[in-house]
């Protein structure tokens, strides 16, 4: 319930105003229950006239970044 709160007031009206979000830490729920920490990128792909078509999302694995510096360990665009 706490990821679609996120989302829903954090994530998703940011993605909206500014077409793109890139370097965002958050952690997954594995099948196994462990936590995933992963780096998030979003980009809204619009219509010839502006209106939103898609959502291209890409989710890079954190376990190789220290949890103080997971942002800066992101890939450049």
């Amino acid at each position: 319930m706490g990821a679609r709160m996120y989302y829903e007031t954090h994530y998703a009206p940011l993605l909206v105003m500014q077409g793109e979000i890139s370097g965002v830490a958050l952690d997954l729920l594995t099948k196994d229950g462990s936590m995933l920490p992963v780096l998030v990128r979003s980009l809204v792909k619009t219509g010839s006239e502006g209106q939103p078509q898609l959502i291209r999302t890409i989710v890079f694995d954190g376990r190789e970044c220290p949890p103080t510096s997971r942002n800066s360990c992101m890939p450049a665009a």
